[in-house]
């Protein structure tokens, strides 16, 4: 079975692999980082949906807007949920994904692909 093609892949993002520590009053912080740079994807927008969270004790209702994002790849990027995409849009627009999950392929010609949410 052929590999998919690499015009199935237009755009490029720079990923940041991040790993994190603790500071000194025991919050999380990015303790090192490295970035790929140019990986050969394909961004496929979500729908934005804004979500009320009615939850809190005290009355006071949160809005929360999320916008879920696929982005699929040709070859393992070998993300995790720690990581954040850059991807610069048509627009000229830079956009800054988190990384909420990663599938790998169950058959050999089909792409990988991340859930990501959009940081605004």
């Amino acid at each position: 079975m052929r590999r998919p093609s690499a015009r199935m892949a237009p755009h490029t993002v720079t990923v940041q692999h991040n790993a994190f520590g603790a500071d000194q009053d025991g919050g999380a912080r990015v303790a090192s980082s490295t970035s790929s740079q140019s990986l050969r994807c394909f961004v496929q927008p979500g729908e934005a949906r804004t979500i009320v969270d009615t939850s809190d004790e005290t009355g006071m209702n949160r809005t929360i807007e999320f916008n879920p994002t696929k982005i699929y790849f040709l070859d393992d990027a070998d993300l995790s949920s720690k990581d954040v995409l850059v991807w610069v849009d048509g627009a000229g627009r830079t956009r800054i994904y988190q990384v909420v999950g990663y599938t790998a392929p169950a058959v050999p010609a089909a792409q990988w692909w991340a859930s990501c949410q959009e940081k605004t």
